[in-house]
């Protein structure tokens, strides 16, 4: 199933307005330039997981739509613990803080590393998510 094909019969992606489908459309193709990934759409967004020969790996979860009042502000995220023993989260971290800039810090907690980021940089970050995530994890 195509990513339109997903928005246009997923009940949570029926209930976007047309600009935030737009935004994730977008990123969804700058985050599966290289290949395609696994969506999981929910209330809270997209989820994204990469086929691995010993499964699908979870990678990052995004949402347009993170808080009312806020309509331009996105957020996305990934879990330490599942890919801490297929990076060094330490480099993948500093590259990632690198890349986004001053403006956009990473949260780093136990479990997950989050972001929010003016929706207008949503391109930049599937490229730096892509970049530095999906095109690491095997």
């Amino acid at each position: 199933m195509t990513v339109d094909q997903l928005f246009e019969t997923d009940p949570f992606a029926l209930t976007w307005a047309p600009s935030t489908r737009d935004v994730y459309r977008t990123f969804c193709d700058r985050l599966m330039r290289d290949g395609p990934l696994s969506i999981k759409i929910g209330k809270g967004g997209l989820s994204f997981s990469k086929p691995t020969p010993i499964g699908l790996v979870f990678i990052c979860h995004f949402n347009a739509v993170p808080r009312s009042g806020e309509e331009r502000l996105g957020f996305a995220d990934f879990r330490k613990d599942v890919l801490h023993n297929r990076l060094d989260l330490d480099l993948v971290l500093q590259n990632m803080q690198h890349a986004l800039g001053p403006e956009s810090p990473i949260k780093i907690g136990k479990i997950w590393c989050s972001m929010h980021f003016p929706l207008t940089r949503a391109p930049e970050i599937a490229d730096i998510f892509a970049e530095h995530l999906i095109a690491k994890v095997d």
